[in-house]
């Protein structure tokens, strides 16, 4: 028994991204039982779900407890969902009243560390970064009346929509995945225990908080507004969705946290736009290059959804502002070397020319990209200049064209819009970071208009430009985004920094330049709760700016040394790393379990099931490096 279940872990990395290809959607959270031909849910006795919440921030802490409550020995397929975008940052399995925490070890350690168990006969669990999607897993010989449990810890960020933060986690464990043509039964079984809690330090001042899925309890304690979901039978057949309104006016708001680790102090700055609407007049004139992939990759539906988008680009122009339009493929032209007033009569005739469009030859976006830089720069340094780049990606010059925007952009914006239903989403965002500006990405011909009015309203009316901040009386040891982005109405500005634990908390100031003139913001730091996730993200950012210095040249040894070392100290994948389980003394956690949820001198067959259930939560990881 012991060998088979073994051996179903060895596979992780190829089996349970086999079946992912087969349903791409994300799982349930159900443990489904293979009986007669059929998938029957197995009992989800309990599921407790934590949120803390530090500015944009969200620390989520799950744990589900499954039982077996047959006297057979059972195979099973598991499948999990996690917010869209989370990353998993801590992994613990629990059997036997013992706690076993995974770590992150170097690929090659980490594989050498799981053959050795399995060659000593005990569990292992090997979870590698393979490529973007949700794992499922299959799991073999799930004892008679064993109870099993998993915690995850995951980070992810709340998201921000019409002066609105946002963060949902699932809670669903409707049975979805059917391999091998099987369907699920129904379990007839009772929903499962569960208990839902938040605790909100925003980082700003909060007008409103409610939940659109369930009823809450909320009580105020200082800055921190701690919720919960109310009642003893909460529905398990829906997400759980909390909404938070900042308290804002005419003007942005800021506000800061800081997190103390043993390793030195993170704090986080949040700079929140203003809640007006978004069409309301004012605001500088917006000046505007359009560049339009028509290579040959962008054959078919994807050269309709850009001259879909670009119908829509041109019609959300007003009076005052200029524009003008590039097309490129192997060789690129303008529709006109010098910026048009945005008049129904030059609109028309620019959209005749859009109707023109076909797809061509090759992908030569860097000598379009500069082109549209120095039209741009040599435009009205009145008004605020963009260029909005329309393409599927589809180049090998990635480094090349972030090199060339960087030292051509100058008081340019460049914002991307990707097309198609794969575009190359990696180069597009480090595209628009290198630009200071923003990404949408249309996948389909129905979102084109959704997709494309999201991005121009977010960048035709700028709440802040050329943003800096600033820290008196500590400079940080290292901060970013770096350079800082411009402030846009619909989306806050987020920074990060690594202090100096030696010196007094500095004194935060964030400055720009608005519409109506010069604005300064204070901005107050305090503590922020113990493991709030400030200083994950700054790791992660660390990550991704180091990846960006290898493109640029950075020795890659150096490189991969240094995000190794991050990655363990850390606790995140990176390219270079794996997580590792082993139920052995060296990853026993001191801690008992509180809950005394499982039996105690159980056998290691519980804590097999377990790897194929952390198998599972590799894939939210994935999803993370995916979409953020």
């Amino acid at each position: 028994m012991t060998l088979a279940i073994l051996a179903a872990a060895s596979v992780l990395a190829t089996g349970a991204a086999a079946q992912a290809q087969q349903d791409d959607e994300p799982g349930t959270g159900a443990l489904l039982a293979k009986l007669n031909g059929q998938l029957v849910p197995m009992p989800l006795a309990r599921m407790e779900v934590a949120l803390d919440v530090s500015g944009p921030i969200v620390r989520g802490h799950l744990r589900q407890t499954f039982q077996n409550p047959t006297a057979e020995t059972l195979d099973a397929v598991y499948v999990f969902p996690l917010p869209e975008g989370a990353a998993v940052d801590a992994v613990t399995l629990v059997v036997g009243g013992r706690r076993y925490k995974g770590e992150i070890q170097e690929k090659e350690e980490a594989k050498k560390t799981f053959e050795q168990a399995k060659a000593a006969g005990q569990g292992a669990g090997l979870i590698e970064q393979h490529r973007p999607n949700v794992f499922r897993t299959s799991v073999a010989n799930v004892p008679p009346h064993g109870e099993v449990a998993v915690e995850l810890g995951t980070i992810d960020e709340a998201s921000f929509t019409d002066g609105w933060f946002e963060t949902v986690f699932p809670t669903t464990i409707t049975a979805r995945y059917a391999p091998g043509g099987m369907e699920p039964a129904e379990s007839g079984a009772p929903p499962a225990s569960l208990s839902i809690a938040a605790r909100l330090d925003a980082g700003v001042a909060v007008d409103t908080l409610r939940s659109p899925s369930h009823t809450i309890e909320t009580a105020t304690r200082g800055a921190t507004i701690e919720v919960k979901a109310a009642g003893s039978g909460i529905a398990s057949d829906r997400d759980f969705v909390l909404r938070w309104r900042p308290r804002t006016g005419q003007d942005p708001i800021a506000g800061g946290l800081v997190e103390k680790r043993d390793d030195g102090l993170y704090a986080l700055a949040l700079v929140v736009p203003p809640s007006i609407d978004d069409r309301a007049p004012g605001g500088l004139p917006t000046q505007t290059v359009f560049v339009v992939d028509v290579s040959g990759s962008m054959a078919g539906p994807s050269i309709e959804q850009a001259k879909a988008a670009l119908a829509v680009a041109l019609d959300r122009l007003r009076p005052g502002d200029t524009f003008t339009l590039i097309k490129f493929d192997s060789e690129n032209e303008a529709y006109s070397e010098r910026f048009l007033p945005a008049s129904p009569f030059e609109i028309a005739k620019a959209k005749r020319w859009v109707d023109t469009l076909e797809a061509g030859s090759g992908t030569e976006i860097v000598p379009a990209l500069i082109h549209a830089l120095a039209l741009s720069e040599n435009g009205d340094p009145a008004s605020l200049r963009r260029v909005v780049l329309m393409t599927d990606g589809a180049v090998e010059n990635e480094e090349q064209a972030m090199t060339e925007v960087e030292s051509h952009l100058g008081g340019t914006r460049l914002h991307i819009i990707g097309i198609g239903p794969a575009p190359n989403r990696w180069l597009m965002k480090e595209l628009a970071g290198a630009g200071r500006g923003t990404f949408e990405s249309v996948g389909s011909r129905e979102e084109v208009r959704d997709k494309t009015l999201a991005l121009l309203a977010r960048t035709e009316r700028a709440v802040l430009t050329d943003v800096a901040v600033e820290w008196e009386g500590a400079t940080p040891l290292e901060s970013s985004p770096t350079p800082v982005p411009d402030l846009y109405l619909g989306r806050p500005l987020v920074v990060t920094a690594k202090l100096d634990p030696s010196k007094p908390l500095p004194k935060l100031r964030v400055w720009g330049r608005a519409p109506k003139g010069p604005v300064t913001m204070e901005v107050a730091l305090h503590p922020a709760v113990e493991g709030a996730g400030i200083a994950t993200r700054w790791a992660r950012a660390k990550i991704a700016s180091l990846e960006c210095a290898r493109m640029h040249g950075a020795d890659p040894a150096t490189v991969k040394a240094d995000v190794i070392a991050l990655s363990k100290r850390f606790t995140i994948l990176s390219p270079y790393t794996s997580f590792v389980v082993v139920a052995d003394e060296a990853h026993q956690d001191s801690t008992p379990d509180e809950d005394g949820l499982l039996p105690q001198g159980g056998t290691l067959e519980p804590l097999l099931l377990l790897i194929g259930l952390v198998a599972t939560a590799a894939g939210a990881i994935i999803l993370r490096s995916a979409r953020s």
